[in-house]
């Protein structure tokens, strides 16, 4: 699957869920939510905390403070976002990995979409297909009728 149809299925699914999701590109001073990045190995998801957070945090892990109340807030809020999205993105049948980059610990990587299976995107996609069919009718016969 191309990572960037796979990035889009990820935010819609993680939005459908009720998290915010940002747009691809966001300000770190503004927002926080979900990041969805596409990824030469798969897609890169992630939370950002709030810029607000974000600073204390970053001024304590800065004066060697791991243990101060911005840091650890911070790591916990990170952990559990990371931990709720990658239950919500295997719930919905995504194949991922939470500790594949040192660096980004708070960040998941997303290698393979839904298999071929029931999801609650059916019901939604042949509702809106029966809706536009219906719509086709209606203009039709409004048209014919005109005519």
């Amino acid at each position: 699957m191309n990572f960037d149809v796979l990035a889009m299925l990820i935010r819609e699914d993680l939005g459908a869920a009720g998290l915010p999701v940002l747009p691809v590109e966001y300000s770190s001073m503004t927002s926080a939510g979900a990041t969805v990045q596409p990824d030469d190995s798969g897609v890169v998801v992630g939370w950002r905390v709030h810029y607000a957070l974000m600073t204390v945090g970053m001024h304590e892990y800065s004066r060697l403070q791991r243990g101060g109340p911005g840091a650890r807030f911070h790591g916990a809020v990170s952990d559990a976002m990371r931990d709720a999205m990658a239950e919500i993105l295997t719930a919905a049948g995504y194949t991922l990995e939470k500790d594949y980059n040192d660096y980004a610990p708070y960040d998941l990587l997303v290698t393979a979409g839904p298999a071929d299976r029931p999801s609650w995107r059916d019901w939604h996609d042949a509702q809106d297909a029966r809706r536009h069919a219906i719509q086709h009718r209606l203009l039709t016969k409004a048209h014919n009728d005109d005519g």
